[in-house]
């Protein structure tokens, strides 16, 4: 029979051996994580604008706000920038509502003065050219009339895979600090907490900041930082992970958009919406159709993505 030391010392062995088991995986993703800042983080860019504000009751003006923003963006091909479309614009009418706000009020936002903004601090000019409010998404463009736009030349991530993560794998987050900290590029490891397979598949990951692009242990680029927003909208928006293979399909009509852009034909005002993706883009083995119950912001249901000009 063992006496009390001897059990105390046989638990602290095996927490010993635990220890050992867990820290070079650890130590494995903290060098991995540091190779994929080193190779990548000139791909990440800041974001900043101005998001004006205007609110009205009853059809009357009752104020207005200039509100400046900072987000991430991916640069995912020349000159075009994805990230998460409610860190640029976010829901301010749903979370008036939400917070009390009286009949008749109606609140709209513009965003305006867009810019990239490198790790050297440099700014570029750019352009909202498509969003998907349903996904959280939006792209971005050069101006390609703005004075230094021949002076771009960051390289771009590719989004052509599709790396499979399980409940508690590790995943690695990039983001670009604002002009406080000198712009500099940051990194986060988190943990994947849940993954939802419908409607669509979704990663939810604690504390990473909607934006920012999210990559394997391996240095796979997985997905984009997003917010879900509830069935209702009534709730706090979800901040989860949006897996490469929905940006995808919307980047077609991004290069549409762009090239309308630097061709001279895009105007300024907003078009109605732009066309949904073909349902042969569906990835194989994913079904389009929700079952019943789901939420109604599904593949099946969800809005088209809206086009700016």
């Amino acid at each position: 029979m063992k006496t009390i030391p001897d059990r105390i010392a046989t638990g602290v062995g095996a927490l010993a051996l635990a220890f050992a088991t867990v820290t070079p995986a650890h130590a494995d993703i903290k060098e991995a994580a540091r190779k994929l800042h080193d190779d990548s983080q000139s791909a990440l860019v800041g974001i900043k604008g101005l998001l004006k504000i205007d609110v009205t009751m009853k059809g009357q003006p009752a104020g207005n706000q200039e509100t400046p923003i900072w987000g991430n963006g991916l640069v995912i091909g020349d000159g075009l920038v994805a990230t998460a479309y409610q860190t640029l614009v976010p829901d301010v009418a749903a979370q008036a509502k939400s917070g009390g706000a009286p009949a008749g009020i109606e609140i709209k936002t513009n965003l305006a003065e867009v810019k990239f903004v490198d790790g050297s601090g440099e700014e570029f000019d750019a352009k909202l050219i498509l969003h998907d409010e349903d996904l959280d998404l939006a792209f971005l463009a050069l101006d390609p009339n703005s004075d230094n736009a021949a002076a771009w030349e960051i390289a771009a991530i590719a989004i052509t895979s599709d790396p499979e993560v399980q409940i508690l794998d590790d995943v690695i987050a990039l983001s670009r600090q604002s002009a406080t900290l000198r712009f500099a590029s940051a990194m986060k490891i988190g943990s994947v907490t849940s993954v939802v397979k419908r409607p669509r598949l979704l990663y939810a990951v604690d504390g990473i900041s909607p934006g920012s692009p999210v990559f394997s242990e391996q240095g796979t680029f997985l997905g984009m930082a997003t917010l879900r927003k509830s069935a209702d909208n009534k709730q706090k928006p979800v901040p989860v992970i949006l897996p490469a293979k929905y940006l995808r399909k919307l980047v077609p009509q991004a290069i549409e958009k762009q090239e309308a852009l630097a061709s001279g034909e895009a105007g300024d005002e907003e078009t109605e919406e732009a066309a949904e993706p073909d349902a042969g883009e569906e990835p194989e083995g994913e079904s389009t159709q929700a079952p019943a119950g789901e939420d109604p912001g599904s593949e099946q249901n969800e809005a088209p993505p809206s086009e700016e000009k």
